[in-house]
């Protein structure tokens, strides 16, 4: 059964593909969805269409973070969901997604977000907001800052659990030279922006030279827009 009271909401930009992907997951268990689109030129509004999904506009942002707040605040129900493009859940998390929201005890959920590059596991030290109750996040202008939890009106300080993550981890999956690109585009937001950046992708590729083990066909194929 379809969360009914779950509005699943993305930013996207010229990721026709992994968005599609992500959709024909996504859109089977949930109530409604917005799609903020940042003025691709991939084709990506003319695809939602053809599919019945309609899109809102929005400018060149080089960054999903600018629009999330824009995208949740237009959701109709108590809760949203969000992933970007290249990010997927398990099963068992949309398996699970009605009986997570009809939880009176919890307001935010973090789950982990694995990050996978060429297949590769880079890291699984973040815990991500990913689902929660309308009105209790609220997202700041630059890249990759973990949102400011509010206090809604009359209410006390949002009440947050941390997923299982054997059950409910995400992955974020990109192929290397995805991910430099993308964070070259990201530079625009400074130099502070910069080398974060620069320091992520130093010890992913150390970490990609050093790896002998099997990849995550998986997780490449979603990176190309396979899956």
């Amino acid at each position: 059964m379809p969360a009914r009271n779950v509005t699943f909401c993305i930013v996207a930009r010229n990721d026709k593909d992994r968005l599609l992907r992500l959709l024909d997951l996504i859109q089977p268990q949930v109530g409604g969805l917005i799609v903020v689109d940042q003025s691709s030129t991939d084709g990506t509004p003319a695809a939602l269409r053809a599919r019945g999904v309609a899109c809102v506009e929005r400018p060149v942002a080089f960054m999903a973070d600018p629009d999330r707040n824009f995208a949740h605040e237009l959701a109709p129900t108590e809760w949203v969901l969000t992933f970007d493009p290249d990010e997927r859940p398990t099963p068992q998390f949309l398996d699970d997604l009605e009986a997570l929201t009809d939880q009176d005890a919890v307001d935010v959920y973090l789950m982990q977000c694995q990050h996978w590059i060429n297949g590769i596991l880079i890291s699984d030290t973040d815990r991500l907001p990913r689902l929660f109750r309308k009105g209790y996040l609220t997202y700041g202008s630059r890249p990759h800052v973990f949102p400011e939890m509010r206090t809604r009106p009359g209410e006390f300080a949002p009440r947050v659990e941390i997923l299982d993550p054997a059950k409910y981890a995400f992955l974020h999956c990109r192929t290397m030279d995805g991910a430099v690109q993308g964070n070259a585009v990201r530079n625009v937001y400074g130099p502070e922006v910069e080398a974060v950046q620069r320091n992520f992708l130093n010890a992913a590729w150390a970490t990609i030279q050093a790896h002998t083990g099997e990849v995550n066909e998986y997780a490449i194929a979603v990176a190309k827009g396979d899956a």
